[in-house]
């Protein structure tokens, strides 16, 4: 499991990729908003609700209420208009693993977006959150540095050859 692959891999399950050798946006926001030390330092995710809602998009085994939580937050996704239209784009990849050697660096880099579609080289993150609001959810992207993840997706796309011209979040309310 330690060789690096390259360009991008469709049918890879989440614990084969976690298992490859490769820098994550994980792993570059805690450089960025912490420092090397905290990342080198960090511990695995724990199995916190929160961390298992989130996941619960990635298939995550949920308890009934998180079930149940999770299927509301579904159907408003799908409720909505513009999302609905992403979500069930027929030219869609969902979670693809993508792998490349930066050429600059020779870091092995590693990204898996929850969509992409090859087509038009535009990239989606779901992200659950308190507030999906254009105030609340900014707050959530500073506090969480989703834009270094953002810019690190477009990044490793382009760098694995890939199209990659636009990145957006699709952000959801935990609760209603």
């Amino acid at each position: 499991m330690d060789m690096p692959l390259s360009g991008i891999v469709y049918d890879m399950s989440n614990e084969e990729y976690h298992k490859r050798v490769g820098y994550s946006s994980s792993a570059i926001k805690t450089v960025c908003k912490q420092s090397l030390a905290h990342y080198m330092a960090q511990k695995p995710l724990g199995d916190s609700p929160a961390f298992a809602l989130g996941s619960a998009v990635h298939a995550t085994l949920l308890t009934e209420v998180e079930y149940y939580v999770h299927n509301k937050m579904c159907q408003s996704a799908l409720d909505n208009t513009t999302c609905s239209k992403i979500l069930t784009d027929k030219r869609r990849v969902t979670e693809s693993s993508i792998f490349v050697v930066d050429k600059d660096t020779g870091l092995n880099l590693k990204t898996r977006p929850d969509l992409y579609i090859p087509d038009t080289g535009e990239i989606f993150d779901i992200k659950t959150t308190v507030d999906a609001s254009p105030k609340g959810f900014a707050e959530q992207v500073k506090k969480y540095a989703y834009h270094i993840q953002a810019a690190f997706y477009v990044y490793t796309c382009k760098m694995a050859g890939l199209k990659a011209k636009e990145f957006s979040f699709i952000a959801v309310e935990k609760s209603a």
